[in-house]
């Protein structure tokens, strides 16, 4: 299914109030080359900001089969976030 634009701007919300983001789990990996693809593959991203900016993004995937020994999302989203911040303080301390 086609993401409309209602959706796309759900979709932003949630992740701003939430600070992280997941991967739809209708992605599998397929591309046009390989349609039937499927990497079995968890994925997170985590915004490293500058006030309001983004400036870049933490991600990390990780294969279904881990999923057990990884975690639930949200303790891999804090385990992010607190990197991304780490990175963020690293920069302003640069820009400085």
């Amino acid at each position: 299914r086609d993401l409309d634009t209602l959706g796309l701007a759900a979709i932003i919300e949630e992740t701003r109030r939430v600070g992280f983001a997941v991967r739809d789990p209708r992605c599998t990996g397929a591309t046009d080359l390989n349609p039937h693809l499927n990497d079995r593959l968890y994925a997170i991203a985590v915004p490293v900001m500058a006030g309001a900016t983004v400036i870049c993004c933490l991600n990390m995937l990780w294969p279904v089969a881990a999923a057990a020994s990884v975690g639930p999302e949200a303790a891999m989203a804090r385990l992010l976030q607190s990197k991304a911040e780490d990175i963020a303080d690293n920069l302003r301390k640069q820009v400085s």
